[in-house]
């Protein structure tokens, strides 16, 4: 009797066991499951703007403060853009300052590959809403308009009112989908907050790309010719630096900076700086145009909204030490678990 006892609770107690594990397993699982695999856009560009390619998923780290962020895939993406263009027109634009906005979007958007899809929204001053369905012609158009600064209606909306609709503007999201934005400021809005803008962008997997034409009044900035000091790499996390270059940076882009406002002297655009400035633009095209899907999934740790870390394996980055790694900046959390009782 005692040893079939024995043996019964022995049973028992390893059905039990078996039980606790499978449960365990199972959560685990569940876990697992909940953080499904994302993808983010990246670029990877040398000093000179250049764009780096022939990457693979072996050549790639990603982390949190605490946790590695696995890379699930890697995928070099040449498809058709759609790219949104963003003008500021304010009336305090230097005269040569506009002319230079005018000349870089024009030179954009006819230079493009003809796979390539544009539309066009304006700040500060004239109104022009160009929507894809448009076509590029209507876009050229539209910028050839804009030459003339006392002409058509004028707006009341600022560069984030301007930003916030334009992520409105990308039915069905696809993967490239960009804005370019070019303004001297970003403080005075309708209604339009710096988060609200942040948020949305990221929301809508719109990578935002600028070219600042006046000073960055906080903090510093990020460019592909100006490198990031270890002292200052983590500046883009601080919540109180909203300005078009963190807003740029933390939305998986980069600025180019042309400040049109230095009230030392008067800005004037020469033949060869407006050639230098198409070279730029043409390379940061190129990085739209040709960016990397990373394939990559969340912790299931992680509990908020945290920056991360995406940068290249030991190996590679002895070859290029000095490039930058473009990416969106935070993780989003895991969405919730969710029980089969939907609870």
């Amino acid at each position: 009797m005692l040893c079939s006892a024995v043996v019964h609770s022995t049973f028992a107690m390893i059905r039990f066991v078996g039980i606790l594990l499978f449960l365990s397993s199972t959560v685990a699982f569940t876990q697992t499951r909940s953080c499904q695999a994302i993808e983010v856009g990246m670029n990877v560009i040398l000093r000179d703007g250049k764009t780096v390619t022939g990457l693979s998923m072996q050549n790639l780290t990603g982390r949190t403060k605490h946790e590695a962020v696995a890379i699930d895939s890697l995928v070099f993406d040449t498809s058709p853009r759609r790219i949104l263009l963003v003008l500021d027109t304010g009336h305090d634009l230097a005269p040569d300052a506009r002319r230079a906005e005018l000349e870089i979007a024009s030179y954009l958007v006819g230079g493009a590959r003809e796979t390539d899809s544009f539309a066009l929204l304006t700040a500060r001053g004239t109104l022009m809403d160009v929507p894809f369905k448009e076509g590029r012609d209507a876009v050229l158009s539209g910028i050839a308009k804009l030459r003339d600064a006392k002409a058509g209606t004028r707006t009341r909306r600022g560069i984030l009112d301007a930003l916030l609709e334009a992520t409105t503007w990308f039915q069905d999201s696809k993967p490239g989908d960009a804005i370019i934005v070019m303004a001297s400021e970003i403080g005075t809005n309708e209604s339009a907050h710096f988060s609200q803008v942040a948020n949305a962008v990221a929301k809508n997997g719109v990578r935002l790309f600028s070219i600042a034409l006046g000073p960055i009044l906080e903090g510093t900035y990020f460019g592909p010719t100006e490198p990031l000091s270890q002292h200052n790499e983590g500046w883009a996390f601080l919540p109180n630096q909203e300005n078009l270059s963190a807003l740029t940076w933390n939305n998986g882009g980069y600025m180019l900076m042309e400040d049109t406002k230095d009230a030392r002297r008067e800005y004037k655009l020469t033949d060869a700086h407006l050639h230098n400035l198409q070279d730029e633009v043409a390379r940061m095209y190129s990085a739209i145009a040709t960016f990397y899907r990373v394939g990559i999934r969340v912790p299931p740790g992680l509990k908020r909204r945290e920056p991360w870390k995406l940068d290249l394996s030991d190996e590679i980055r002895k070859k290029v030490p000095a490039a930058y790694v473009v990416y969106p900046r935070f993780l989003e959390p895991c969405p919730p678990v969710i029980s089969a009782t939907g609870k």
